[in-house]
């Protein structure tokens, strides 16, 4: 039993495997993108979409290549723009 605790104890202090999302991939909130990105909804076709996804603030696209090479900066939802990746 204690060995089993333990085990337990050790997997939730290490995170239990949970891995920090990146520019782009789909979130429910902040806590899940990697430092310096939040969880943000979309911008498509001129409307604010339900599906969110870690994002960062920017004001030119060499501001979204500093965080990934496909990054490139978008109007987002209200005023922001917001990095999104390119194909």
């Amino acid at each position: 039993m204690k060995k089993t605790l333990c085990l337990a104890l050790l997997l939730v202090a290490l995170g239990c495997g949970s891995i920090a999302r990146s520019l782009g991939d789909e979130c429910t909130s902040d806590g899940q993108c990697e430092s310096g990105l939040a969880c943000k909804p979309n911008f498509v076709a001129g409307q604010c979409t339900t599906t969110k996804t870690c994002t960062t603030t920017c004001t030119k696209d060499s501001d979204c290549e500093a965080v990934d090479p496909k990054g490139k900066c978008f109007q987002g939802c209200g005023t922001e723009q917001i990095c999104m990746l390119t194909p």
